[in-house]
């Protein structure tokens, strides 16, 4: 599994991009459970940084894996970041979205980790 940092450069390309990449990590890092591909901090803390960091970090609460201590490290955005832009979506995604998105100010459906 590549490092966390390789999906959140592919994921900046673009929203398409951003909707691939975070679904590749999330079937990667449930196949592989590869803490090595989340040890290393991200350097920057924009919005897809902390989105994915808030997905390893439900991912690693998911799958009881051990959390590593930078996922503690970080400041919530100043302003709130919706993954979706779809309508009436930021008021369910303001309410269904799990603390570990919420604290970070990033706001997502209930069933964003979800892959079928």
């Amino acid at each position: 599994m590549k490092p966390l940092a390789n999906y959140v450069d592919q994921a900046r390309q673009g929203d398409t991009h951003r909707k691939l990449w975070v679904a590749q990590f999330i079937d990667d890092f449930r196949r592989t459970k590869d803490l090595n591909a989340i040890a290393a901090p991200l350097a920057d803390k924009d919005s897809i940084a902390l989105l994915f960091q808030a997905i390893a970090h439900q991912l690693c609460v998911e799958l009881k894996l051990s959390i590593p201590d930078w996922f503690f490290d970080f400041e919530p955005l100043d302003e709130p970041f919706f993954v979706s832009n779809l309508p009436n979506s930021r008021f369910l995604s303001l309410r269904e979205s799990p603390y570990l998105f919420r604290m970070r100010n990033i706001f997502v459906p209930a069933n964003y980790l979800v892959r079928v």
